[in-house]
């Protein structure tokens, strides 16, 4: 995906992993993201979501980011 392209992931099978390649290394605290479940956006999510991420869950939605 190109970078500073908005992605998300939802697995559909128990114990799968997703990888995926970035441009530049990781630095905790610099990532941004917008709510998955924002209704401005408007995913139509194949299946609820059982785990989400802790750092998922505290993004904001698309009005309220600074992206």
């Amino acid at each position: 995906m190109p970078a500073g392209c908005a992605h998300g992931f939802l697995t559909l099978e128990v114990a799968t992993d997703a990888l995926y390649q970035i441009d530049r290394i990781y630095i905790p605290g610099r990532a941004r993201g917008l709510r998955y479940d924002d209704p401005a956006i408007g995913i139509a999510w194949p299946a609820a979501p059982r785990v989400i991420a802790p750092a998922d869950l505290g993004c904001p939605a698309l009005g309220e980011s600074p992206i």
